[in-house]
């Protein structure tokens, strides 16, 4: 949900993936249609844990038309928890 008062404009949601990162996001860029201000949006991805068990964290950053971060004061806006439990066979 946009809660500000710019349209936000050419702007995506980019999974940060580090080295030591174990989870994969399918898809890791999703494209934002223009959302315009107090209007929500859904998005969906696939989160593949890759075969481990934890609580680990899914950092995103929402970036502009120029692959700026848009949110440099709050980096943690957009992570999501996630808790693996792997089922072994």
């Amino acid at each position: 949900m946009n809660t500000g008062k710019l349209v936000w404009t050419g702007r995506k949601l980019v999974y940060i993936h580090g080295e030591k990162d174990r989870p994969e996001a399918n898809p890791a860029v999703i494209e934002l249609s223009d959302v315009k201000s107090n209007q929500s949006i859904k998005i969906t991805a696939i989160i593949d844990g890759r075969g481990f068990d934890r609580i680990t964290y899914c950092k995103w950053e929402m970036q502009d038309a120029d692959g700026q971060n848009c949110f440099l004061e709050r980096k943690t806006i957009f992570n999501v928890t996630i808790d693996v439990k792997y089922k072994r066979d």
